[in-house]
């Protein structure tokens, strides 16, 4: 309540001010109460639920994985997906917004996308060009196909997924 009482001492409006004063006087009033009213809004902090970590290892046929990219897509539609690459010894390590922040809590439907490299320095006319081919089934490349689901915690995860 001190703030207010301080807000009303600077900016109250003297009984010999004249009308256009008084306006003033008014308008700066108002404008700090506004001021003070979106600030208190903007400062309500991170909106939604937060990502929790979410690392762990993919194999294909009881192999590591070496390549490709993991998405966790949750279940309800409102939160966004999480993301994360796959390293040469078959590691994830999922990102929402941050590196490494992790996966909004929840169902999620898991998307596999892995496939061969094309040479370096190659292009598409090259007779040694090579179409890149699929390293894992196409079943878990596409949304509507996955038979892949987790569950990530309110908590670090480590999820190991074997294709």
């Amino acid at each position: 309540m001190r703030g207010l009482e301080l807000c009303d001492r600077h900016f109250s409006v003297p009984l010999m001010a004249s009308g256009k004063q008084k306006a003033l006087l008014m308008n700066a009033r108002t404008s700090l109460f506004l001021l003070c009213l979106l600030a208190a809004i903007g400062c309500g902090g991170q909106q939604g639920p937060r990502p929790y970590p979410v690392r762990g290892v993919i194999t294909f046929d009881g192999k590591p994985l070496t390549r490709g990219t993991i998405i966790f897509n949750p279940v309800d539609q409102a939160h966004p997906a999480s993301r994360g690459e796959i390293q040469s010894d078959g590691s994830y390590v999922l990102s929402l917004t941050a590196a490494g922040d992790g996966a909004i809590p929840g169902e999620h439907r898991v998307i596999v996308n892995s496939s061969t490299q094309v040479e370096s320095g190659l292009e598409v006319g090259d007779p040694n060009y090579q179409i890149p081919r699929p390293l894992v089934p196409p079943k878990y490349s596409s949304l509507s196909t996955t038979p892949l689901s987790h569950t990530v915690k309110a908590e670090a995860n480590t999820i190991d997924i074997a294709l």
